[in-house]
């Protein structure tokens, strides 16, 4: 019996607290919101709030916040400018009396003859020196330029008309002497030189009869006439 009522008890007490815990479970949301405005509440009591703060001076006096922050007013100096003298009065201005004496004039002017005019002479520029560049010479050529007659008479034309030096006779000095020169595209024997000659006046009569020799037929390159370059050896000899 002491077992069962115990038991019967505990069960009441928890139907009790069930039952609050139900009522309390419906009014949450009325308390959620009464606890909400009464946090509002407190927040705008605590920023309205305004406390005085009392700080005594040296003589005991209470002064208010405020009181505090004094402006100290500063005195504006305004600085008295003594009077501008009076300007000084306008100097009046001496008046001259301005004598005009008369120019004389010549009664018998002298006439004054013009200058005469300068005489502009046009001098012609001088001609600037035209420079040409000077042919190409050809060591060789299509065609080579030929000794009229052909070598033959070239051969012929050496045997009448050099002369055996005297000296080079008396020195019984025989060879040959090596005449170069040159044949430009007009035919003529230009540029004549001895580059190799055995002496005694031998290497003196080479050149003369070869400066001597007669237009040749010009050498050709392509059916134009060149300037060609050419050796000839020339035998002294004697018999």
């Amino acid at each position: 019996m002491c077992g069962y009522s115990l038991a019967s008890k505990f069960q009441g007490v928890m139907r009790i607290i069930a039952k609050v815990n139900r009522k309390a479970e419906r009014n949450r949301n009325l308390f959620l919101q009464i606890g909400f405005c009464i946090s509002l509440l407190f927040t705008l009591v605590a920023f309205e709030w305004n406390t005085e703060i009392y700080v005594p001076d040296e003589f005991g006096a209470l002064l208010i916040e405020d009181d505090i922050y004094m402006e100290e007013i500063v005195p504006i100096l305004i600085k008295k400018h003594a009077p501008l003298p009076p300007p000084p009065a306008p100097k009046k201005s001496q008046s001259f009396n301005k004598v005009i004496e008369p120019v004389p004039v010549d009664p018998n002017p002298s006439v004054i003859e013009p200058e005469p005019e300068p005489v502009l002479v046009a001098v012609a520029p001088k001609p600037e020196p035209v420079y040409s560049e000077p042919e190409p010479v050809l060591l060789i050529s299509e065609i080579l330029p030929k000794y009229p007659g052909g070598e033959s008479a070239m051969v012929r034309y050496f045997q009448k008309n050099i002369k055996y030096p005297a000296k080079a006779k008396r020195e019984g000095l025989t060879g040959l002497v090596y005449i170069e020169l040159t044949i430009d595209r007009h035919g003529n024997v230009v540029n004549v030189h001895v580059i190799k000659g055995i002496g005694g006046g031998c290497d003196e009569e080479a050149y003369r009869v070869v400066q001597n020799m007669p237009k040749w037929a010009p050498g050709q390159q392509a059916g134009v006439p060149v300037n060609v370059k050419l050796t000839v050896p020339i035998r002294f000899m004697l018999l």
